[in-house]
């Protein structure tokens, strides 16, 4: 009985070690501001989505960064601003991030 009971405690023991070891090994990496710039948008591209993470959400508005533009301000999803050459919407938010559709401006 005694050598049973030692048998199944080493057994335990190696898979508690297995489990800490596999657990371990596969954590998610985090990614450093540094390494993860800020998004640029480029004029190569007439229509394009680009992905932004939010400086901050409230009720008031959305802000984040977006180069070359800088800092921008929205008040809700849906609304447009104008550089000198491009246009700028908001097109969808969630918890961290927004995706925004920057364009060439449209003759009037």
């Amino acid at each position: 009985m005694k050598k049973l009971s030692l048998i199944i405690l080493i057994v335990v023991g190696l898979i508690t070690i297995g489990l800490f070891i596999l657990f371990y090994r596969y954590q998610p990496v985090v990614v450093p501001a540094e390494i993860n710039p800020t998004p640029t948008w480029t004029t190569a591209v007439a229509n394009e989505v680009v992905i932004v993470q939010l400086d901050t959400a409230s009720p008031d508005g959305y802000s984040f960064t977006l180069e070359p533009f800088g800092r921008l301000v929205f008040a809700r999803v849906g609304e447009i601003q104008t550089s000198a050459d491009q246009q700028i919407q908001l097109v969808s938010v969630t918890s961290t991030s927004a995706q925004v559709l920057v364009s060439t401006k449209s003759a009037e």
